[in-house]
C-alpha cells in the first residue's frame, strides 16, 4: 500500500492471499480505517478486504448519533 496526506500506513499489517487483503493494526479514527479500507479495495486484483483495524482515538468508542 503507499501512503499519502489522507491515508498514513505506519503500523498496520497487511496481507493478501488469492485476492482477499487482511488488514491489521490500529489507527486513531474509525473514519481512517474505513478510508484505508477504501484505497485497498482500488487495488487491482483486490476481491475482499477483511478490515480488522483497532481504532485508539479518545472519541473512536463514542457511538454515531442516530
Amino acid at each position: 500500500m503507499t501512503q499519502n496526506d489522507e491515508t498514513e500506513a505506519d503500523g498496520i499489517e497487511v496481507r493478501a492471499v488469492n485476492g482477499i487483503v487482511t488488514l491489521e493494526g490500529a489507527v486513531e479514527t474509525l473514519e481512517r480505517a474505513r478510508r484505508i479500507q477504501a484505497v485497498v479495495e482500488a487495488v487491482a486484483g483486490v476481491l475482499e478486504v477483511r478490515n480488522n483495524l483497532q481504532t485508539l482515538g479518545v472519541d473512536s468508542h463514542i457511538p454515531d448519533d442516530g
